[in-house]
Parts: C-alpha cells; structure tokens; sequence
C-alpha cells in the first residue's frame, strides 16, 4: 500500500480511499491535495482505483488505468475489496477518509467502511456530490446506504450538505469550501504557448474550461454567443475532455452563424498548463445547468479572473458578490451577464487560498480523536 510522505508512525494514522494521485480529474487532484497536507502532521497512506470505470463506458475509455501499488481496487471487483480491507487491517487507521462521488463505488466503498469501523477506525466520507449529475439506476438508495454506514460527512457546500441530510438523517456533516486543487504558480512559458495555440483574438477572451457533460450548459454558452458577437468582437474558447461529440457544438456554433468566434480544443489540459490558460482570460464562463459545487472556481480566484456563472448549486454561495451569476439554461441571460462582465469586469472569486489548512486541521482533529477513542477502549 502507497505511503505518502508523513511522521513515519507518529501522530494519527489515516488511510485514504478514493482516485489514485496518478488520476485524471479534480476529485483526483483534491485527494491528493488533502493527503499531501495532512501528512505534515499524521501518518498517511493512501488506496487508490486501478480502474474507476468499465472500459467500454465513455469515462472508462478517456481514463487510463492508474499505476502504482498503492492503485489495485476496482468497483466491480469484490477480490480488490478484500485486499484493501486487509491491507485497512494492516495499517491501523485512526481515521479512513474517503471520497464520494458516485453511487457507481457504492459496494466497494461499503465494504471498506464497514471494514474500517470493525477495526475501531472513525470514516469522514468527503461528498463532492450528494447524487450524481446524469441517472444512475438506484442512485439514492446505494447513496443513502453507503453516507449512512460512514461515522462523519463533510460537504464542500451548504447546497450539497442539504442533499447529504436528506439520504443521511441525524448524521454529522461538517461543511467547508472547495480549496483550489492546484498550486497559485502561472508559468509564463505555458501561457504563451495557449496564447500560441489559440492564435490571434481581435477583442476579448471568454474561456470555458473542463470537462464538456451535458450539465455543464456548453450548448447554452454557445446560444448566447451571437448577442455578445452583436455588441463585442469577443472570441470564445473552449478546453477539455468532451463528454458529447465536439462535432454537435461545431455544427450548433455554424447554424447561429458564429463559427469563427469560437475555438474548440478537444483533450485533457495538464495541470500545469491549467492556470496559463485561465489568466488568459478576460471573463471565465461557467454556465452550468446543475451543479454541487466547483473545483474550478477556486482555480479561477489563483488566475485572478472575473467569472460569469449561472445560480446552480453551490455556486452562488461560492461565487459571493464578486462575479456575475445569471438563470441557469437561459441563452439570453448568460449574453447579458457577459456583455456586462466585459464592459465592467468583476472582482475575481476569493476566499479560497488558505482551503487546505482549514481540511487538514479538520481531518487531524478527527484522527486524533478517534485514536484517543481507540486508546481508552483499550484500556478497559
């Protein structure tokens, strides 16, 4: 099993269960983040997913198998449950910390929660959503099950915290933001390469950044388009892994007549080129139809710049005053509060830098508490 650099043993030992370091994606990152902090002050290890999903899904294709030791569980493979419990047993946490995202990891993460607390370990269950975006047979109830049998839940907003009460009654649930997934440094070298690839803009720059999901509202960014196009020469570009087929936002982007105002670049964007290609930006647009919360936003606050997004979720709590929030799935709003973000640009989002200390005090606490549990139990 994969240690992170810790004490070597002393303070609280806490296990943590979710995407590989290795992984793509924000809840990957976000693992990986809070693990590498918490080890300033604990002992950690880490079991991570050798595969997240079946090969033959959408997501199972554009996400590489993990490597590593420390990355053996499969959801759909009860073999690597039990390794994971075994080698839970063999480690002794104080605390095990794991990621929920998806009722697709029901049964695996069950399995490892019950194990856990059979050997007197404490759960905090991290909830990035309550229930997933798109439908998944059963969603609730393998939700319900699997917050339930977790001792403490955390919620990155009061959005997602409400949704948690509802399949989880009388549990505690600890809510805290989002802290930025990526470290604040801009590599000028990076940014000239995006500012290379996207070629030259006559106006303003409008990015729409991450992974293209029906509920992330790509084809309402593009409806509002030909009214900003009407009133500012601005060019709007797109980056990330695409969900739906980029040809379906080609031809909608011809049909409203504005092709050459928006530039497509289809792919995984590196985290390093992440924050390059954000300070590019003269408004970030996050026009989302539904929404628990965002990792992008505190990315956006690093970058420093104004965003425009749609009152979904937990998004209007994050982004405060200092941006401009519109109806979600209205073309004609989101032209509006673009036009307004480039003629006068928001302050960017705040309040997001000092996240990981906030989680890692969060998590350690739990730890030892848990493990002075543990001690006077033991005692008797």
């Amino acid at each position: 099993m994969g240690a992170v650099a810790g004490l070597n043993g002393s303070g609280p030992r806490v296990l943590f269960v979710g995407p590989s370091a290795g992984a793509r994606g924000g809840i990957a990152q976000f693992n990986a983040r809070l693990a590498e902090t918490v080890a300033t002050n604990a002992h950690v290890r880490a079991i991570g997913f050798e595969r997240m999903y079946p090969s033959w899904t959408d997501a199972g294709r554009r996400q590489p198998a993990a490597a590593g030791h420390e990355a053996f569980l499969v959801p759909w493979r009860p073999r690597t449950w039990m390794r994971a419990a075994r080698e839970l047993r063999e480690f002794g946490p104080d605390l095990v910390v794991v990621q929920w995202w998806h009722p697709l990891f029901a049964p695996c993460l069950r399995h490892l929660i019950i194990a856990a607390r059979r050997n007197d370990a404490e759960v905090m269950m991290v909830c990035h959503n309550a229930l997933p975006h798109e439908p998944f047979p059963l969603a609730r109830a393998a939700a319900a099950r699997t917050m339930s049998a977790a001792g403490r839940l955390v919620a990155l907003s009061t959005a997602v915290a409400a949704q948690v009460r509802t399949l989880a009654p009388g549990a505690r649930i600890d809510v805290l933001a989002h802290p930025p997934n990526l470290a604040g440094h801009i590599d000028p070298m990076e940014v000239e390469r995006w500012r290379a690839r996207v070629g030259p803009v006559d106006g303003p720059m409008i990015v729409f950044f991450g992974n293209v999901r029906p509920y992330k509202g790509l084809s309402d960014l593009i409806e509002a388009m030909p009214a900003v196009c009407a009133r500012s020469p601005a060019t709007l570009v797109v980056a990330g892994t695409f969900y739906e087929p980029v040809e379906r936002f080609r031809l909608q982007a011809r049909r409203l007549g504005v092709e050459s105002s928006i530039r497509l670049f289809p792919g995984y964007v590196p985290d390093d080129e992440v924050l390059a290609l954000l300070s590019l930006a003269d408004v970030v647009a996050m026009p989302y139809r539904t929404a628990s919360q965002s990792g992008i936003l505190p990315l956006v606050a690093l970058a420093e710049r104004p965003v425009v997004a749609t009152s979904v979720g937990g998004i209007t709590e994050a982004v405060g005053d200092r941006g401009v929030v519109v109806p979600p799935g209205d073309g004609a709003a989101l032209a509006q509060g673009l036009l307004r973000a480039l003629a006068t640009p928001p302050l960017p989002p705040h309040g997001f830098r000092d996240g990981w200390s906030r989680w890692a005090a969060l998590v350690v606490e739990a730890a030892s508490d848990a493990g002075d549990r543990a001690y006077r139990k033991a005692l008797r």
